[in-house]
């Protein structure tokens, strides 16, 4: 009888094990197929986010200075859009004289304005020795075809020294940009 007692038990075990592992199966499956769905998506965003910021070291040791162009520039500085060149010269030159590492920026200098602006920031850029220029990929398509155009800066400015670097950033479905391009020729690579 307590050989009985016991088969039973086993066999009820070795049953409840089954079914265990068929509910975590099961489980699995079913995260498996929510993790297609938008709303799992969004959930996978907003978890990188919070870790993100949970995670981030503070400050870091090397000093970064970003100089924005925005409204109040515009006003403070007088000039409309496209600032001359010879502005963005000035501000390689005081960036050198100060000790800038690197001087980047997230401007295509595509067309020629004129000659004389032109050849102060190709100057600047020769003097400087250290100045990254955008350059970008643009889109042409039409009903049956598809190309895409290198725009890189203007031949006197890459001539004087300056490195490329793409500036093209694929946002997530969110529209916030969660990882940094990483191809050779991507701006934050070549900085």
């Amino acid at each position: 009888m307590f050989a009985s007692v016991s088969s039973r038990l086993l066999q009820s075990s070795g049953r409840q094990r089954i079914i265990e592992a068929a509910i975590a199966v099961l489980a699995l499956a079913a995260l498996w197929m929510l993790s297609f769905t938008p709303q799992w998506r969004q959930l996978e965003f907003k978890t990188f986010d919070a870790y993100t910021v949970l995670a981030a070291r503070g400050s870091g040791d090397t000093p970064v200075v970003i100089v924005a162009i925005d409204e109040p520039t515009f006003r403070e500085l007088g000039l409309h859009w496209p600032f001359p060149r010879r502005t963005h010269a000035d501000l390689i030159e005081r960036f050198s004289r100060d000790g800038a590492r690197v001087i980047a920026f997230d401007l295509i200098f595509a067309e020629s304005t004129n000659a004389p602006d032109d050849e102060r920031l190709a100057n600047a850029i020769r003097g400087a020795r250290n100045v990254v220029l955008a350059s970008t990929r643009e889109k042409s398509q039409t009903s049956v075809s598809r190309e895409w155009t290198l725009v890189e800066p203007i031949p006197a400015l890459r001539a004087a020294g300056a490195r490329t670097g793409e500036v093209g950033i694929d946002p997530d479905a969110d529209f916030v940009v969660r990882a940094m391009p990483t191809a050779e020729g991507s701006f934050g690579r070549v900085i």
